[in-house]
């Protein structure tokens, strides 16, 4: 696909999203007060910033992503190495991958639990396929074992797993609910 496709498939997305920001009084005068500086709103001023931050789907050009980038740089958000293990699996682009691994674990504990050998013609086959869900939800959680031990030596005043995991689910339902914003859609 190319850049200008790419572009009319995000531009068919674009809606209100509620995102909450905590501000004093006077920083959203300030903010008020210089959106409407640049005939803008605020709304529109915050989009055009993040478009640049994140080389959006509306952006102000290669001069302002590059200067937004060395905002973000400068401003050291991630001077003490990965932070959490939700940072480690985003910045590590596996993200998508540990995701994966986690619905494998929880698919094929349910089809375990769910299980019953009256499901078959005979025992041999209950027992191949409960043999090879138990192989597939231990290679996932060896593989999701693995990803957290990287992380843990590159982070020593982590959590336990059961505390990093909570932070990457409750990122993945934050972002489920931001981008179900049309009735109806499920989000991702």
């Amino acid at each position: 696909m190319d850049y200008t496709e790419q572009q009319k498939k995000e531009i068919a997305t674009v809606a209100p999203r509620t995102i909450n920001i905590n501000l004093s009084d006077s920083d959203v005068k300030r903010l008020y007060v210089k959106a409407a500086g640049a005939s803008l709103t605020p709304e529109e001023l915050i989009e055009k910033f993040i478009g640049d931050l994140v080389c959006g789907t509306y952006s102000n050009g290669s001069d302002e992503r590059m200067y937004v980038e060395q905002w973000f740089d400068r401003c050291d958000f991630s001077s003490s190495g990965y932070g959490t293990f939700l940072a480690y699996l985003v910045n590590d682009v596996i993200y998508d991958y540990f995701t994966d691994l986690q619905n494998t674990v929880t698919k094929c504990g349910k089809e375990l639990a769910r299980l019953d050998i009256s499901d078959f013609d005979s025992n041999d086959e209950y027992e191949e396929e409960k043999d090879y869900l138990q192989k597939c939800l231990q290679d996932a959680e060896e593989e999701i074992q693995e990803m957290f031990d990287d992380y843990c030596s590159c982070n020593k005043n982590h959590k336990t797993y059961e505390q990093e995991a909570e932070g990457v689910f409750k990122f993945r339902e934050n972002l489920k609910k931001a981008l179900a914003h049309k009735k109806g859609r499920s989000g991702f």
